[in-house]
């Protein structure tokens, strides 16, 4: 049942962006891995820069080529609070597998870019969480909490060339 809702969801990420060509700029890669209580476990990937998807599903196995996947900050949500403006989507794993994290709750791992220096990005962050009621702690340029919603996250900001933000964040729930 779990493979009827990935083909979709990658159909509908495939149309967030690119004219298909797969050539020039970046893309966002996803990866979603799903298992059931029986072992059988479907995977599917998709690379955002030329648009090659695969999938593993118990007794099917392909490949297609689908447009360009490019998300941006506008893309992304988490409980009301989206990525720094500007920002890009470069990588998203999902992990929705029966058992993750002994909970059946599943993990989203967001890997993204910002144009801003890690402190500019990380007390936007904290602004906007505080804002939405979070309840998060920073250590350095390190925020953990939990969203309004009840969701875990584990947001993690370095320095990346020119000025820039590299950023890693994970939700639980």
């Amino acid at each position: 049942m779990r493979a009827l809702i990935i083909l979709p969801a990658l159909g509908l990420l495939a149309a967030c962006g690119g004219d298909g060509s797969g050539e020039g700029g970046n893309g966002t890669s996803i990866a979603i891995r799903s298992s059931n209580d029986n072992g059988q476990t479907t995977i599917a990937r998709a690379d955002g820069n030329s648009g090659q998807m695969s999938l593993k599903l118990p007794g099917f196995e392909g490949k297609v080529k689908l447009p360009r996947i490019q998300l941006d900050s506008d893309d992304f949500d988490l409980d009301g609070v989206n990525l720094y403006p500007g920002s890009s989507v470069d990588s998203m794993n999902i992990d929705a597998s029966a058992g993750a994290l002994n909970e059946k709750k599943g993990l989203v791992h967001i890997g993204f870019t910002s144009p801003a220096p890690v402190a500019t990005v990380r007390d936007w962050f904290t602004g906007k969480f505080e804002n939405r009621g979070f309840d998060f702690r920073q250590d350095g340029d390190r925020i953990t909490g939990t969203t309004s919603d009840g969701d875990r996250f584990d947001l993690r900001l370095s320095q990346a060339a020119a000025g820039r933000t590299h950023g890693e964040l994970d939700i639980r729930g």
